[in-house]
């Protein structure tokens, strides 16, 4: 028998006892639960389970996003409750995971070179002079995933304010009393105050004027004490109209990348305030005029695998867009002329709607006098009228490409040359305007001459003492193409050699990116340095090499692509590949 209390073995049959533990062995035993009973009862107490952690979660997630610093997505911003609704600039540093894994690579990858690794020393070691801190010690056990720059005035530097999220407020205040006492040993004094329950402490004697405060998880800092009791009102207040709840801050963050380490709002009209009474010449009055459009400007960074991007947002009001502006998407893009280009660029910059922009510049510069006398002027001495000689002829698409070339523009001791392409929609007016220009330099002494390629005519003008060559132009498929070389116009116009869309470098440049655009940069990093170098002297390639070549190596090529969205957005993207 066994024990059904115990489970102890029990060797006499007659007994009525456990010898063990004395309970009574006539006792019938426990009923045993059936494998459905028991799943059953699991599921319930696993339910259950759930149910706490949900409604934990949702009474405590603002407790658990300071604990857990990587909860909320990076789009979202704490920091933007405690600024006010009309705030000029915010500037947020608030990474996730992903973005904190990318950015590590990028790190290592500069860290590795010993120039790159010796200065950010020096910058750790000045820190630690500056404010008497370790930062490995005293402020990274603390510090949060969210640092902010609240500046709700352009023009009072005192309202500006930084929030730095904690996410232990113990090891917070004890990095700060550190702080004040490396401050006081230097000569400074503070005063503590309550404003709304919260203590602000003021640096009372000091060249540099400082006030702090813990409140709803950040560290305030600011220059009075007045832009940190604003924050607190933007938190105690029900209602407020704080940034968090502003629609134009709102749709411009919502349009840039969820997964990004910063990124930054401006208030248009805000910044047309302050550019206005900076300046406030009347020439930047009208300017400001046609910038009545824009809304909200929003910028961000980002790490990715193969480096960094920067992208760019401006919020537009349909109602106040010029009526005559091109559909976003539609007429002439950058593509003709990226394929005009060599393969071996330096650099390239393309735009479309050139002709658009240009009239309308044009237009508000004839409404000042001074340049309509400019006007007449050229006109009475070149014999060019700008709106019907040039942009009578001109299309939209512009290209300008930067190159390697012997018998470039400088001269041989600067191997670089010029490419520009200019899109034509009226070839014989552009030839009228180029031929009046030919006979003003004839009559300067610069000689010409007429080359034939490829049953293409190449106009090449020369210096009148040297003979030297000074630049060419020719016709090809509605395109202008001017050069530094006879060689560079050449290959354009009769398409020898490879072209630069069709580069390896510029694909991968732009992979990922808008795959539309009204206007592009793009930059060969290595080609530019291996340029930069054949053109300078011993001692400055040295001097180059020390201060400069270390932080461009693992660099391969900055690109950038920017265009217009049919929900009133101007859109673009600025990246930087890393090897």
């Amino acid at each position: 028998m066994k024990c059904s209390k115990c489970n102890a073995a029990i060797d006499d049959a007659e007994a009525r006892f456990c010898p063990s533990c004395g309970a009574s062995l006539d006792a019938p035993a426990p009923p045993q639960p059936s494998p459905r009973k028991s799943k059953k009862t699991m599921r319930i107490v696993l339910g259950a389970f759930v149910c706490l952690l949900l409604v934990t979660g949702f009474l405590f997630r603002e407790s658990l996003a300071r604990i857990l610093p990587f909860l909320h997505p990076s789009s979202s911003a704490r920091a933007a409750e405690l600024a006010p609704g009309d705030t000029g600039l915010f500037l947020v540093i608030n990474p996730g995971l992903d973005q904190v894994k990318n950015f590590t690579r990028l790190r290592d990858i500069y860290l590795s070179i010993p120039e790159v690794k010796k200065a950010f020393d020096n910058l750790q070691r000045g820190f630690t002079e500056e404010f008497g801190l370790d930062f490995k010690e005293d402020v990274k056990p603390w510090l949060g995933r969210e640092i902010a720059l609240i500046v709700p005035d352009f023009n009072d530097e005192k309202k500006y304010l930084l929030a730095v999220s904690t996410t232990n407020k113990k090891k917070t205040a004890a990095c700060l009393q550190k702080l004040r006492q490396h401050l006081e040993s230097e000569g400074s004094t503070f005063a503590e105050r309550v404003y709304e329950g919260v203590k602000i402490t003021v640096e009372t004697g000091g060249s540099c004027k400082v006030a702090y405060a813990l409140h709803e998880g950040f560290l305030l800092l600011a220059e009075s004490e007045d832009a940190i009791a604003r924050a607190i009102d933007m938190t105690r207040q029900k209602g407020a109209a704080t940034l968090a709840k502003n629609e134009t801050y709102k749709r411009v963050m919502e349009k840039l990348p969820k997964d990004r380490s910063g990124a930054c709002y401006v208030d248009a009209e805000n910044m047309r305030k302050f550019i206005a009474e900076e300046i406030g010449t009347d020439l930047l009055a009208a300017s400001l005029n046609q910038l009545e459009a824009y809304q909200g400007l929003g910028f961000s960074i980002s790490f990715t695998g193969e480096g960094a991007r920067f992208d760019n947002v401006m919020a537009c009001n349909k109602t106040k867009m010029p009526k005559d502006l091109p559909p976003p998407g539609k007429g002439e893009g950058i593509e003709k002329t990226v394929r005009l280009a060599p393969e071996s660029s330096l650099a390239f910059v393309g735009a479309a709607n050139v002709n658009y922009a240009l009239e309308k510049t044009l237009e508000e510069m004839q409404k000042f006098p001074y340049f309509r006398d400019i006007e007449k002027e050229i006109e009475y001495y070149v014999g060019i009228d700008l709106k019907r000689d040039f942009l009578s002829w001109l299309g939209g698409e512009i290209g300008l490409a930067v190159v390697p070339d012997r018998d470039g523009l400088l001269g041989k001791e600067i191997n670089v040359g010029m490419l520009a392409m200019f899109s034509v929609k009226d070839v014989q007016r552009a030839k009228s305007l180029l031929d009046k220009i030919k006979d003003s330099l004839d009559e300067e002494g610069v000689t010409s001459d007429s080359v034939k390629v490829d049953g293409k005519n190449v106009e090449c003008f020369y210096e009148p003492y040297t003979k030297k060559f000074m630049l060419g132009y020719g016709f090809t498929d509605n395109f202008l193409v001017i050069g530094s070389s006879e060689k560079l116009v050449q290959e354009a116009l009769t398409g020898g050699g490879r072209s630069l869309a069709e580069s390896d470098t510029y694909k991968k440049a732009f992979a990922g990116l808008l795959p539309h655009g009204e206007g592009c940069i793009f930059v060969d990093v290595k080609r530019s340095i291996d340029a930069v170098h054949a053109n300078l002297s011993r001692y400055e390639r040295e001097y180059f090499d020390r201060e400069v070549y270390p932080y461009l190596k693992p660099v391969r090529a900055v690109s950038l692509r920017q265009t217009r969205t049919d929900d009133n957005f101007l859109v673009g993207t600025l990246a930087v590949s890393v090897e």
